[in-house]
């Protein structure tokens, strides 16, 4: 499987619910311990310096100690979610010496669900902070409403604002699109960005840990 690609689930014409074999995630993954450490995968995620308050954010942020506590419990279930979208993608640490490695077992449907919640939750977290929370599942809608700056810094930067809110788009209902994909209408092509969203969440994290200290404190 390319990860380097979005994932896409075509919902056959006729499900079985009795059958669950033509679905990746009938298998136990409890077997697989996460990546060492948060599981935040350094292939993507990479803290920067802290940085001067007033160089991260040109708007006025929060500064109520109650509400800094709500940002931190919905940064720290970001976290979660984030390493939840590894654990599901297969990554353990490596077998111990003489023996064999454990076959990689991808559960699909929950690991796009864990990492379309880990963007939801650190977009909300951010809005929480400046001072716009919102509710709602739709991605494209809840970072639409972030301040531009703030956008600007998470984004990848490899792709202009349009090519990434297009692509954003396109998995912008992934939380509930692939919770009940057996609802989808028979045809119906679901998207999961992981590409997109995993570097997304891990950014967003990162623009949190850099204005919050790990017990919700403002640096």
């Amino acid at each position: 499987m390319d990860w380097r690609r979005p994932m896409r689930h075509h919902v056959p014409s006729s499900l079985n619910g009795s059958n669950t074999q033509h679905w990746p995630g009938a298998h136990d993954s409890s077997r697989h311990p996460t990546a060492a450490g948060t599981g935040r995968n350094p292939a993507y995620w990479a803290p920067s310096p802290r940085l001067a308050l007033n160089e991260l954010c040109a708007d006025m942020i929060t500064t109520d100690p109650a509400t800094l506590q709500l940002v931190n419990n919905i940064r720290n279930t970001s976290a979660a979610f984030l390493a939840a979208y590894e654990r599901c993608r297969g990554l353990w640490q490596p077998p111990p010496p003489g023996e064999a490695p454990r076959p990689i077992q991808i559960l699909a449907f929950p690991m796009i669900v864990n990492l379309a919640f880990a963007v939801e939750t650190g977009a909300k977290a951010l809005l929480t902070l400046h001072g716009t929370p919102m509710q709602g599942h739709e991605l494209e809608k809840l970072l639409s409403n972030l301040p531009a700056d703030v956008r600007q810094r998470i984004r990848p930067t490899n792709l202009p604002d349009d090519q990434f809110m297009s692509r954003l788009t396109a998995s912008s209902k992934a939380f509930v699109e692939w919770r009940y994909w057996y609802e989808a209408k028979p045809g119906n092509q679901l998207i999961g960005d992981g590409p997109l969203l995993a570097p997304l969440a891990a950014a967003m994290l990162n623009e949190l840990d850099k204005i919050l200290t790990p017990d919700g404190r403002l640096r």
